[in-house]
């Protein structure tokens, strides 16, 4: 009993910890943390960033992101978070994935204003974090959301810095969405990055965020106001520098005003000795905007660092204050593309100036090679040239793994071509030898992504005047999307139906009971489904098959009781599925559409 009373103690002592995290429902509420509120900190610019993130809110609360919104997969430098230290409660069915390492791979993605005070030589400006809990079946749907900070000097978080987010605050940080309505009726956020610039800057105003709290911080940086110092791609898969709306006064203060490109490979903290700039165009800057091109080829790291220089004759030391630009990702800050049906995503990125694909293939994906045996990435100069006017392209097997960048969840590969990075250009990923599957195609190069949200999202419209068209399913339509968009098969003669859809890239097959068939088990009790990868193939030619009464139920509706089987086939055009009344071949009941894609 004594060497049990101690474990009892201890798991109280969790049980404590874990109560304790306090829920933030309000702008005041988090007024009265201290997250974040002192530069160099990033706390604060993180939660508003993830905010501007989200799509939709549910009555439940829930979060939901866009489609191609994956933390599992590594985005924005999302870890996985394993709460060894019992900081947050402990989850069965869900994952806890951290973010705000501004030195994860992936972390460049974030917002500039999230990575402002990223090279600032203090310890303090990379302690805060995100984390989020989420199934990783549907990851882009947020159940909690949490702030915390590494302790001081530590690995460990602060459990008192630890507070949840509530939805609501989510909703008062995000702000209003506007939307517009595309030639295909579809819903786009209009929200543009000056805009979230400009509000990012007044929700840190309304927190009291202190930018001269910490000496590091150089004051002449905090005068610059809207100046933007940006990198872009050339033609020729160089970088082009683009700068607009110095400050007057900034022109007129310093002797000199420089603006240099460094290319950053180290990982450790910058200061302002410009020796670690590497590769470096040093650029005298004589107008308040301007665009150069240079002849440094685009790459991960890239910075621009701007350069203020006093003359020796007003000014003791010839040290420059310096001023420093978000680091460039490689993706150009594009999460990656989901390929449809598939648990796996394709993303265009760019090295030493050249067009570059990344293959993410999630771990539960076994046989992903098998499947993908005869399908390819396509590589095209121009997002309007059509799917055969490809300029290279690459059997998606031989990709080859990046065995440092894998995650928890997800395998990586890659592919580096020989062409030139430049506006415009996009990959694709086509199911097969033909050109009419395409599973997936890229956002073109620099071109803004256009983000659909449900109509229920947006501010500045009449909901009401929608609902004649508007169908739900656009946006949590489960049922429809893994099922192909394909209505369920009827089963002839009795009051239920079979459908063919896909989980974690297999086969499965659901059936509809109708409420009013309650005799359906003695009916079907001999009765099975037979999966089929070729439709040609005979009834007694399955690859599997399962009894009616074995499959497991699910959640139904008023109607009907909904029950489904997921088999080991891999899902495939020309898959089929198939009811059978008994254990002989000749009466079939029903059989699905092939399975294809759009």
């Amino acid at each position: 009993m004594d060497a049990i009373r101690p474990c009892i103690l201890f798991f109280c002592l969790l049980l404590v910890i874990v109560s304790a995290v306090k829920n933030l429902v309000s702008i005041d509420d988090l007024s009265k943390v201290d997250y974040g509120r002192d530069a160099p900190c990033h706390g604060l610019q993180l939660l508003f960033w993830f905010s501007q993130q989200v799509l939709n809110i549910d009555q439940n609360g829930i979060l939901t992101f866009n489609s191609n919104f994956d933390p599992t997969r590594g985005d924005y430098g999302f870890k996985h978070f394993g709460n060894k230290e019992a900081v947050l409660p402990t989850l069965s069915q869900r994952s806890y994935y951290s973010v705000g390492n501004l030195n994860s791979p992936g972390a460049n993605a974030l917002h500039a204003y999230v990575q402002e005070f990223k090279n600032v030589g203090s310890p303090t400006r990379n302690m805060d974090r995100l984390i989020v809990s989420v199934n990783p079946v549907h990851p882009n749907r947020v159940y909690n959301v949490y702030i915390t900070a590494h302790n001081f000097g530590s690995d460990d978080f602060n459990h008192n810095a630890t507070r949840e987010i509530d939805s609501s605050l989510i909703q008062q940080i995000r702000g209003r969405r506007e939307c517009i309505v595309d030639e295909k009726n579809n819903f786009i956020s209009t929200h543009v990055e000056d805009e979230e610039d400009e509000r990012c800057r007044q929700f840190l105003t309304q927190l009291e965020y202190n930018r001269r709290s910490n000496h590091s911080v150089d004051p002449n940086c905090d005068t610059l106001g809207k100046f933007k110092a940006e990198l872009r791609a050339t033609s020729e898969g160089n970088t082009k520098l683009i700068w607009k709306d110095m400050p007057v006064s900034i022109m007129m203060t310093f002797h000199r005003v420089y603006i240099t490109i460094c290319k950053n490979d180290h990982l450790m903290i910058s200061n302002t000795d410009e020796n670690q700039c590497q590769d470096k165009t040093k650029v005298l800057i004589s107008k308040l905007s301007g665009t150069l091109v240079t002849s440094v080829p685009l790459h991960a790291g890239l910075q621009t660092r701007l350069l203020l220089e006093r003359s020796n004759f007003f000014y003791e030391s010839s040290v420059p204050h310096v001023c420093y630009g978000p680091e460039l990702d490689d993706a150009n800050g594009v999460t990656p593309t989901k390929i449809k049906g598939c648990d796996a995503s394709l993303q265009l990125y760019t090295e030493d100036g050249k067009a570059c694909a990344r293959l993410y293939i999630k771990k539960t994906f076994g046989n992903w090679k098998g499947f993908f045996s005869k399908s390819w990435v396509g590589f095209y100069t121009d997002a309007q040239k059509a799917n055969d006017e490809y300029s290279r392209y690459q059997y998606a097997d031989k990709f080859y793994n990046v065995k440092e960048g894998n995650t928890k969840d997800y395998y990586i590969y890659k592919f580096q071509s020989d062409l030139k990075i430049a506006p415009g250009f996009q990959i694709r990923f086509l199911l097969d030898k033909n050109y009419d599957k395409v599973l997936a195609r890229t956002t073109p190069w620099e071109d803004t992504e256009e983000v659909m949200i449900s109509p229920s999202d947006c501010d500045n419209i009449d909901h009401k005047s929608l609902s004649h068209w508007f169908n739900p399913e656009f946006y949590y339509g489960r049922e429809f999307y893994d099922a192909n968009k394909v209505l369920p098969t009827k089963i002839k003669g009795f009051e239920a139906s079979l459908q063919l859809y896909t989980k974690n890239g297999k086969t499965c097959a659901r059936i509809y009971i109708e409420n009013t068939f309650s005799n359906w088990k003695n009916d079907f009790s001999k009765s099975w489904v037979g999966f089929y990868s070729n439709f040609q193939n005979s009834n007694d030619d399955y690859d599997t098959y399962e009894y009616a009464v074995k499959f497991c139920k699910v959640k139904g509706s008023k109607d009907y009781d909904i029950f489904e089987y997921h088999s080991s086939l891999a899902i495939a055009p020309g898959v089929q599925i198939r009811f059978l009344q008994h254990e002989t071949y000749t009466c079939e009941l029903a059989r699905t559409t092939l399975w294809t894609y759009a």
